[in-house]
């Protein structure tokens, strides 16, 4: 656990080292839209929005995953397996 928090704070000090030597003006263009804008907040959205997608992403798969694991491994509190212990069908 330590060592991830120091990989993570050492990533955090070079992400900041970057964006900060990253200040000119750059342009910017999308289709038929034309602007510039600093380095610094090209790069710190681009980071917000794909951290916020990764997010978004992976509680997706993480409540798929567990919804999967629901109907592949039933609770034991249903009445259904407890039938079938009294039955010796186990």
């Amino acid at each position: 656990m330590k060592t991830k928090i120091i990989i993570f704070l050492i990533l955090i000090v070079l992400f900041t080292i970057f964006v900060t030597q990253n200040t000119q003006p750059v342009d910017i263009n999308v289709f038929l839209w034309k602007f510039s804008s600093p380095g610094i907040l090209l790069i710190v959205t681009t980071g917000a929005v794909g951290i916020i997608i990764g997010l978004i992403l992976a509680a997706i798969f993480h409540s798929s995953k567990k919804k999967n694991l629901k109907e592949v491994v039933p609770h034991p509190d249903n009445n259904d397996i407890k039938d079938d212990l009294h039955k010796g069908k186990f």
